[in-house]
């Protein structure tokens, strides 16, 4: 039982995020049974920096199109098999906006990086990238987090997300993305205190006038169904309220006070011993952000873009060919610009496993909450992972910039592989936006919708 405190009203409105109101035929039209059932949906980005092999002899991402299976996989979503049925591969998409900033950058890892999500061919005050957008139209600013910067890049290889032409390096100490969100799921000084309630009551007593208010109308069906939605909501409360002081009750779910191991709670962006803990803690993090409906979009620098990231010793099944990446291998130079040999594919695979493991991380996460609807909250958010930069020799095979989504099962259709050639970032883009729902007019010009 969590310690963590919340008021009676507060309870009778996160009571929701359990049990629904039953739909009243009675009462409501198709259309506004829709609406009601409708939950928030949700985008996250996991960028990947540095580059990968994607060439047509033996690439590490590129899947036929088709069912994902066992037949027809990549090599990165090998150990992946039991979410094949939840992940969209996505090959040979473009983002031509790419070209425009490598002749304002002159550099083609500050040009994929700054027009990855940004997809804009210029760089100006209007300049905003996805995430924000998103925020803007759902009224749930984004949450920008980042692994840390390992070497000396330009400052626009260090940035992803911008807003209004400034970049954003992001919140790379899970420690301070734990204090953020703790002053916002827990109430701090100064914030305004709620009417007095008297918790000499059952919740379901200060509400039931508003029910009998209705209830001559209902039919004998919905009356039966109305009655049980009481009952659930009265034996809910009786199971997590305890003697509290007045105008508090303990209560559990996913929207909790966040915790933090202190270990973690570390600036230090260069012990790789601990660069992945940091990932799954504020994976831990962004689940909480989402049950206590706090933002609806979150993009990840996993790193920058000329990182020279050295690893820890992965688990046995992410390594392919037993290619071990600890032991000093730097992820740019050693892994990225190795790949041309034997050696440096394996580790490249290895690696790109590692990073597409932080991203299955999160969605295993997000399927243990549910949303108001009983969805599980993983279905209403999708998850996108992917490079900037194509491959590690920049010369060779552009045209492959490895991407996947996981989860939105309310949204997309998981379990394929697509070919998308004929298609713009900033069409993916657009389309995401489109299923969720958010009202956007087009992003940077594109209201095409990309067959997902």
């Amino acid at each position: 039982m969590s310690n963590y405190k919340i008021s009676r009203r507060q309870f009778m409105t996160a009571s929701g995020a359990i049990f629904t109101l039953p739909l009243l035929e009675s009462l409501f039209t198709n259309k506004a049974l829709a609406q009601a059932a409708g939950d928030p949906k949700r985008y996250v980005l996991f960028y990947w920096p540095n580059g990968t092999y994607n060439r047509p002899d033996k690439p590490i991402w590129e899947t036929r199109v088709g069912d994902l299976n066992a037949g027809n996989t990549s090599i990165a979503l090998t150990p992946f098999a039991s979410n094949y049925s939840e992940i969209v591969s996505i090959n040979y998409l473009n983002n031509s906006a790419w070209h425009a900033m490598q002749k304002l950058y002159n550099d083609e890892h500050a040009a994929q990086a700054s027009s990855y999500i940004n997809c804009s061919d210029v760089m100006n005050s209007t300049t905003t990238s996805f995430e924000h957008v998103i925020a803007d139209k759902v009224g749930k600013p984004a949450l920008v987090l980042s692994g840390g910067v390992t070497s000396a890049d330009l400052p626009a290889d260090r940035y992803i997300s911008y807003r209004n032409g400034v970049g954003n390096p992001g919140i790379g100490n899970p420690g301070d993305l734990y204090r953020q969100l703790l002053k916002q799921v827990v109430p701090t000084t100064g914030t305004p205190t709620p009417a007095p309630v008297d918790n000499t009551k059952s919740v379901l007593d200060s509400a039931i006038a508003d029910f009998n208010s209705f209830n001559s109308k209902l039919g004998k069906a919905d009356k039966a169904k109305m009655e049980e939605f009481l009952t659930a909501v009265r034996e809910l409360e009786s199971k997590v309220i305890e003697t509290a002081p007045p105008g508090g009750v303990i209560v559990t779910g996913a929207c909790v006070k966040p915790t933090i191991n202190p270990a973690l709670d570390n600036t230090n962006s260069k012990d790789s011993t601990l660069y992945l803990a940091k990932f799954y803690a504020m994976n831990d993090m962004i689940k909480i952000a989402f049950a206590c409906d706090l933002t609806r979009s979150v993009s990840i620098m996993v790193d920058t873009e000329t990182s020279q990231r050295t690893w820890a010793k992965p688990p046995t099944h992410l390594m392919y060919q037993g290619a071990d990446i600890s032991g000093g291998y730097g992820s740019h130079t050693a892994i990225s610009h190795g790949i041309i040999h034997t050696a440096g594919y394996n580790l490249a695979a290895t690696r790109d496993r590692v990073l597409m493991n932080v991203l299955i991380d999160l969605a295993e996460k997000l399927k243990t909450s549910r949303d108001p609807s009983g969805s599980r909250m993983l279905d209403n958010t999708i998850i996108q992972g992917g490079f900037g930069v194509a491959d590690g020799y920049h010369g060779l095979h552009r045209e492959q910039r490895p991407l996947v989504l996981v989860g939105g099962r309310n949204m997309i259709t998981g379990g394929k592989s697509h070919k998308l050639s004929a298609y713009q970032m900033k069409d993916l883009l657009y389309t995401i936006s489109y299923k969720m729902g958010v009202g956007l007019p087009n992003f940077k010009g594109s209201n095409k919708i990309v067959p997902l």
